[in-house]
């Protein structure tokens, strides 16, 4: 079994173990370290059936069936399906399945350890992954680059409230730059997507409910509601960088 780290804050690939096959206690102790040191693990190329997925996630404590009480795999009521896809009209899966950040079982006495997820079926491009796809990477690697400076800036917004300063101009940065992230957002989801995203959330083949396409078009809104981009910018340069007004 190797273990390879991802070098960001969170995040390993273990692979050279068959999670379809009795887990032994040695790797188990090993898998959860990992867990404990990267937080988050991906085991790739993994086939197991059901039966074998519930197995090995009880290796890990007691599994708790979720207070949605909506498809479960058959017989197996502790598994639960997550699916923005329809079939004859119908979702075969929870297609809301936490949209925005949250704390799983925070309602819980005991919050559990982790949640186990097993991918069945993933967007392609030209018969691969589109995460293969270097042209789609490059978008969310750009993506993270521009959700990680809206991050640390964002602190510094913070500190400045928490020593009594006006966040000022900082805000305005904050309100440009999370519009036009939240307008960017939405274009690679739609991309990935592909022809499904033109269609309307009355349609039964849509995914997500076509959130994304509203989404899409809710935060051109944002971008131009409250003063556009342009006029931000030009208040920015003006009382931020004390840049001279243009003639």
């Amino acid at each position: 079994m190797q273990i390879t780290p991802s070098g960001q804050t969170l995040g390993a690939r273990i692979e050279g173990i068959d999670l379809g096959a009795p887990l032994s206690d040695a790797n188990l102790r090993s898998i959860l370290r990992a867990l404990g040191q990267h937080g988050v693990l991906c085991f790739p190329h993994q086939t197991f059936d059901v039966p074998a997925f519930a197995a090995f996630g009880r290796r890990f404590g007691n599994l708790e069936i979720n207070v949605a009480n909506l498809f479960y795999a058959p017989d197996f009521p502790e598994v639960m399906i997550l699916s923005n896809i329809r079939e004859n009209g119908k979702p075969v899966g929870l297609n809301d399945a936490g949209q925005g950040w949250h704390t799983d079982m925070s309602y819980s006495h005991d919050v559990a350890l982790a949640n186990v997820l097993h991918c069945q079926r993933v967007p392609r491009r030209n018969g691969k992954p589109l995460i293969d796809d270097p042209v789609f990477r490059q978008r969310l690697v750009d993506l993270e680059i521009k959700v990680e400076a809206m991050r640390f800036h964002a602190y510094r917004q913070l500190t400045d409230q928490i020593r009594g300063k006006n966040p000022g101009v900082e805000a305005m940065i904050n309100k440009l730059v999370g519009t036009e992230l939240n307008h960017d957002l939405a274009i690679a989801a739609m991309e990935a997507m592909g022809d499904y995203s033109m269609l309307s959330r009355d349609d039964g083949a849509a995914l997500d409910h076509a959130y994304w396409p509203y989404e899409w078009m809710f935060s051109l809104g944002l971008v131009i509601g409250g003063g556009t981009s342009h006029i931000q910018k030009n208040i920015i340069a003006e009382r931020g960088l004390k840049m001279p007004k243009s003639r």
